[in-house]
């Protein structure tokens, strides 16, 4: 458990989130990095992007011979900055957001001006995965959320504990949750059913 690397506040707004019998089996955080996968791509995309917009504020200024000819290009250039910035506010979210499993579920807790929590019960488990790194970190992956422009998916966003140390022991942790709720189901229904 990497439980005190969390700060005190995160860690009570995970104890908030508990349902009555409900307890933490482990708690973590992501690792804070500027450059992570989502992060890397994007900013990427946004280097030729800033620089495009640079080069045709600047030859549209010469062209019309005046300083408020800028103006056209200004939201582009801010625009391309924004791209830019995308590690920080990876970094800045990695510090702001907690990894939890319990008895009942796995959470993600998410704060900086509002709280978002997303829980993933045993049925939302079923077809996780790991990717690892060299160094032994990576991302367990609950699902994907598609990010649209209309009906079309512009981006694929994974869900999940991402940047994490050990994802295949955590991995096995949320199988493990997986399988115990499964069961529970089925006893259920069992003990219904001869009733």
């Amino acid at each position: 458990m990497n439980e005190h690397y969390i700060s005190k506040h995160l860690k009570e707004r995970v104890k908030r989130a508990l349902e009555p019998g409900e307890h933490i089996e482990w708690l973590g955080k992501p690792i804070p990095r500027y450059f992570t996968r989502i992060a890397r791509s994007i900013y990427v995309f946004g280097i030729p992007w800033t620089a495009f917009a640079i080069f045709w504020t600047i030859g549209y200024v010469r062209q019309e011979g005046s300083g408020s000819a800028v103006l056209p290009g200004l939201p582009f250039i801010l625009i391309g900055l924004g791209i830019l910035s995308t590690p920080i506010w990876c970094y800045r979210k990695a510090l702001k957001t907690a990894y939890a499993i319990t008895n009942k579920r796995a959470i993600i807790i998410y704060e900086e001006w509002t709280r978002s929590i997303q829980s993933f019960y045993y049925d939302n488990l079923q077809d996780i995965y790991s990717k690892e790194e060299k160094d032994g970190t990576g991302d367990v992956i609950i699902s994907c959320q598609a990010l649209r422009d209309s009906w079309i998916p512009i981006y694929t966003e994974p869900l999940g504990f991402l940047q994490i140390k050990n994802p295949k022991q955590i991995e096995k942790k949320l199988k493990k949750l997986a399988e115990q709720g499964a069961r529970s189901e089925h006893q259920y229904h069992k003990n219904n059913w001869a009733r």
